[in-house]
């Protein structure tokens, strides 16, 4: 024996056990195991992290929101920024924030997430206000 101890690989029967659970409603449900979220890796369009004096508060327009760890997406003419590019993009900061050396290394509280865009994402802003989201001038206040 090398000395080395085997993971136990737990998902499959996690993902069994659950299938076993449901078994009664499974005509009207589809388990998918191990669910791949995308085709490539996940990339985020820019990320600006503040260093050595990191709670001075910057003298640009854009800079003086920032804090810490900040994700920055980028939407050029023609592209959307729909519901779903909004929370693709909300999904994106919070695996950063989790990607971390150690627990909570990255304090939520130390990210923020802009949105770019050549024009006003009229349509976006409508399906948040009606999902009962708080919208604020320049700056949208994500609040669950």
């Amino acid at each position: 024996m090398s000395g080395k101890t085997e993971k136990l690989q737990w998902h499959p029967a996690f993902c069994a056990a659950t299938e076993l659970e449901l078994r009664q409603d499974l005509d009207v449900l589809e388990l998918i195991p191990e669910y791949n979220l995308s085709k490539k890796p996940l990339q985020i369009d820019l990320v600006i992290i503040k260093k050595m004096d990191w709670k001075r508060t910057l003298q640009n327009e854009i800079g003086h929101i920032m804090r810490g760890h900040n994700i920055l997406e980028y939407k050029g003419p023609g592209d959307e920024l729909t519901i779903d590019s909004f929370f693709k993009v909300i999904g994106y900061a919070s695996l950063y924030k989790a990607q971390g050396i150690a627990v909570n290394k990255i304090p939520a509280s130390e990210v923020t997430v802009s949105f770019f865009r050549n024009a006003y994402p009229k349509a976006l802003f409508q399906e948040l206000k009606k999902e009962g989201y708080i919208l604020k001038k320049c700056i949208l206040e994500f609040i669950m």
